[in-house]
């Protein structure tokens, strides 16, 4: 098979070859259905199993995992005590959410070459902010 450059066939005097047509592409829906759930076929997605739905689930955030780094491990022990016993019911899910959020960060960072040393001064400067309030607000000790 021999290819023609555009270029080429001009200067022979034969016109270039004409571009093939653009195919039209789909148009996306702006979002998914509301029952869209990742991984599970549409027909059962709504439909009520019995069993609870994923977000009933998840509600309860899995357990903290030590980080590797023993000041933030002990940090966070001493704040899940802290929370355990001194905070009011409905501010818990608040204060543990925020820690969750921290713990995950800091184990993603861990996971990088220089990972350790970051999360261990990510961790510092949290832990001092962290603590003062739930000294000042609630008592607590660290």
């Amino acid at each position: 098979m021999m290819i023609v450059l555009p270029w080429l066939a001009m200067a022979c005097g034969a016109s270039p070859p004409a571009a093939p047509p653009a195919t039209p592409t789909p148009a996306l829906a702006a979002s998914p259905p509301s029952s869209f759930r990742p991984g599970v076929p549409a027909e059962s997605a709504g439909a009520p199993s019995g069993e609870p739905e994923a977000t009933d689930r998840a509600a309860e955030p899995p357990p903290l995992m030590p980080i590797g780094v023993p000041e933030c491990d002990n940090f966070i022990k001493r704040y899940v005590a802290c929370v355990e016993q001194r905070v009011p019911p409905d501010q818990k899910a608040k204060l543990m959410d925020d820690l969750n959020e921290h713990h995950a960060k800091w184990r993603e960072l861990s996971r990088l070459e220089q990972g350790k040393l970051a999360v261990g001064l990510s961790c510092r400067s949290v832990a001092q902010r962290l603590k003062g309030d739930l000294t000042v607000d609630f008592g607590c000790e660290f």
